[in-house]
């Protein structure tokens, strides 16, 4: 039988309803408690601390909406479709993490992460070594001070694929900061677009 009810209470209706659906479609971000973390679909998430070594795995279509950083104690391996978004809000890294990562065959995305009150590295911050193997990388309008969407402690390595940096900006590396090691890439390309730094390394440093 058809729903009966006057204009605006059907409006307020329809609109609770559709709220139900919306916050449906957030899911919690799970644990790594087996090393590694499968996505598939929208995630929301505050602050957490990941103790053990992880690979981070995603669908394609996969977003994960940030009000806090993604803190890996150990490495980290990132592969699949994900794109980290920073929500409106107090100011923090993406993704930090204290050991190494590892990018193997990935669709990844990085945007608005980092702000002026973040040291290094806007979107990602690595302690110890980077390296790409294939696929894309992207960042979108990263800020910090050292590094404003990529700031890397020891190599950086790329052995294939594409890394993109969009709109980044820091005083020091407007897109990446290299701390101890080098830039090694024996393959894939690097594009730097509409980055900037305040005192040095417009683009790297």
């Amino acid at each position: 039988m058809p729903l009966l009810c006057r204009p605006w209470a059907c409006i307020f209706l329809c609109l609770g309803i559709r709220g139900e659906r919306v916050r449906e479609m957030w899911q919690k971000l799970p644990h790594c408690e087996s090393g590694v973390v499968h996505l598939d679909g929208n995630y929301r998430t505050g602050a957490i601390e990941f103790p053990e070594n992880c690979t981070f795995s995603g669908k394609p279509g996969t977003q994960v909406a940030m009000l806090g950083k993604l803190h890996f104690l150990q490495s980290l391996r990132l592969q699949g479709s994900i794109i980290f978004r920073k929500l409106p809000g107090a100011d923090h890294r993406c993704l930090d993490v204290e050991g190494s990562v590892d990018f193997v065959d990935p669709e990844i995305e990085f945007v608005d992460c980092g702000g002026h009150q973040v040291d290094d590295g806007g979107a990602l911050y690595v302690e110890k070594l980077l390296t790409i193997n294939g696929g894309n990388v992207t960042f979108r309008n990263g800020t910090a001070t050292y590094g404003g969407c990529l700031f890397v402690g020891d190599n950086f390595s790329m052995r294939g694929g594409w890394m993109s940096f969009q709109g980044c900006s820091a005083d020091y590396g407007g897109s990446l900061y290299v701390l101890r090691g080098h830039i090694y890439q024996s393959g894939g390309r690097l594009q730097v677009k509409n980055s900037r730094a305040s005192f040095e390394g417009g683009a790297l440093a």
